[in-house]
């Protein structure tokens, strides 16, 4: 199974002979597989505005710009819960941590993470 680096989201096909992650940030650490949510794998609720939400529902946004407090990881669980009018709708999307690109990285602000999914 693919193994990811959970610093920097890069796959195993480019470690390199002494399975360190060969990303600028230095050597990273793994959380493997990553079809669907691994052993020991944490869920995340998060409260959705409308709009993104069915985007996200549609398969249209496979990504959440969120601020990193939560100690997101590559393999944790997402659950996106629509909230509207000051209360949820009762309607939820699942989604797997695919791709966690995180502060200072391309233009990312200092205390927030971009993680990518896969409904």
């Amino acid at each position: 199974m693919l193994r990811i680096c959970t610093r920097c989201g890069v796959d195993e096909a480019v470690f390199d002979e002494t399975g360190n992650c060969p990303s600028e940030l230095g050597q990273c650490d793994f959380q493997a597989p990553v079809r669907g949510a691994p052993r020991g794998s944490r869920t995340h609720y998060l409260k959705c505005w409308p709009e993104p939400f069915r985007a996200m529902k549609l398969g249209l946004k496979p990504f959440e710009f969120r601020e990193d407090d939560r100690d997101y990881r590559v393999g944790d669980v997402l659950v996106a819960r629509e909230f509207e009018l000051g209360k949820y709708s009762g309607d939820q999307v699942r989604a797997v941590i695919t791709y966690k690109l995180i502060n200072g990285m391309f233009g990312v602000p200092h205390g927030y993470c971009v993680l990518g999914l896969r409904l």
